[in-house]
């Protein structure tokens, strides 16, 4: 009985000692073990005949081995939830674009980035044209009667995010992607532009006269915004967001026509627009800097936005060679 006891022992070492092998992707690394089941999401395995039943996600194993010699590829079901979830998981960087950003005469560009899990750097540049779309210039942006004949500049938002919520469940787990969910960003911002063409006439009707003074104008803003938005995915990598925000910015300008506001009559204390023979109370001094947009009069700001993006894949590794 003692001898049929000893044979049973050492035939169950024996049949352990032939492994199976799991290949994962990441780092290519090799797990001898003992499958016990392969199922539609999992394999099954123990590392010793008396260690605990190990799983581990189908979709991070590239291929398997059985002890007997059986060699199989894994090719997992891409339209599984937690497949799907796996593939954007992976994915911690993203460019984005204002899609209708053109039609207000400027080019606006986003670059986000995981810093780390719940906080990530989010950079924002634009370059401002008003040839893009001319009539926005006459309808929005023509500043009273000086009109200018065009403008043209940049502006940059750089600031981090700080992710609220965007959790998903996927078998029992909650999961939440880097760059998705609601969210709240804290912004600096900085804006140049250079208005062209400007006119300013001055008339005196004792000698029914006028003179004509033309001008650029270059102006800078800068400040800081805290923005509220929400970023969420469409499909397995592209993004959706949008964001509103409230801030403070201060304003410096001049002309490169230094006499542009002198009136050469002595005739008023206002400055004269021809032909309207009205005046204007300010100087000129926009509020539009397409970045965000400025009340001349308090520095009070807001800025809004709708960015589409593409979330960009990890890097690639070199592959290793798998010996069948």
């Amino acid at each position: 009985m003692k001898k049929l006891l000893f044979l049973l022992i050492l035939g169950s070492n024996t049949l352990f000692s032939q492994l199976d092998t799991l290949y994962l992707k990441k780092d290519h690394k090799k797990i001898p073990c003992k499958i016990n089941e392969i199922t539609d999401i999992d394999f099954r395995y123990r590392l010793d005949k008396d260690g605990p039943i190990t799983y581990i996600d189908k979709n991070l194993v590239s291929a398997f081995r059985l002890a007997s010699g059986y060699y199989e590829q894994v090719k997992t079901d891409e339209l599984l939830v937690a497949n799907q979830l796996s593939n954007v998981m992976n994915r911690r960087e993203a460019v984005k674009l204002h899609p209708f950003s053109i039609a207000f005469n400027q080019l606006a560009f986003a670059y986000e980035r995981v810093l780390k899990v719940g906080t990530n750097l989010d950079a924002e540049v634009g370059y401002i044209n008003s040839n893009f779309n001319p009539n926005y210039l006459k309808i929005f942006d023509n500043q009273a009667a000086y009109n200018p004949s065009g403008y043209y500049g940049f502006y940059l938002k750089p600031g981090i995010k700080f992710l609220s919520h965007g959790k998903t469940t996927v078998r029992g787990a909650k999961f939440q992607h880097p760059l998705l969910g609601g969210y709240v960003s804290l912004n600096l911002a900085l804006s140049y532009m250079q208005w062209q063409g400007l006119t300013n006439t001055f008339y005196d009707p004792s000698s029914s006269s006028s003179v004509t003074y033309k001008s650029d104008y270059n102006t800078t803003a800068y400040g800081c915004f805290i923005n509220f938005g929400n970023q969420s995915a469409l499909g397995s990598f592209i993004t959706l967001d949008y964001y509103i925000g409230f801030g403070y910015t201060g304003q410096s300008g001049s002309m490169t026509f230094k006499g542009f506001y002198d009136n050469p009559y002595n005739n008023s204390s206002q400055i004269g627009v021809y032909p309207n023979y009205g005046y204007i109370s300010q100087k000129f001094e926009p509020g539009n800097f397409h970045g965000f947009f400025r009340s001349t009069a308090l520095g009070l700001s807001m800025s809004m936005g709708f960015r589409i993006g593409f979330m960009l894949p990890e890097p690639k590794q070199k592959a290793k060679q798998f010996y069948n």
